[in-house]
């Protein structure tokens, strides 16, 4: 689907429960479904990755579709989605 300023918050908000109750184990997530993402989207990526530098817990992303990475780019972040 969608990763933008309308859906971030309801996804960020499920994903939150995620995080808590494997706080301490690797997470993968895989963005193939993800259709088209804007700089909210994008802003969600960088959320995990932050939550999960704060648990100690490495966070991954799987099949960053074409349309993200010059995004990314664009904001210099893109480092940290690799």
């Amino acid at each position: 689907g969608v990763l933008d300023k309308n859906s971030v918050n309801q996804i960020h908000q499920e994903c939150l429960e995620r995080f808590q109750d494997a706080a301490t184990t690797p997470a993968t997530v895989d963005l193939t479904g993800v259709t088209a993402m804007d700089s909210a989207g994008l802003a969600l990526l960088i959320e995990w990755l932050r939550l999960g530098r704060r648990q100690n817990r490495t966070i991954r992303f799987l099949h960053i579709p074409d349309h993200v990475l010059p995004l990314a780019k664009l904001f210099g972040v893109e480092h940290l989605l690799r």
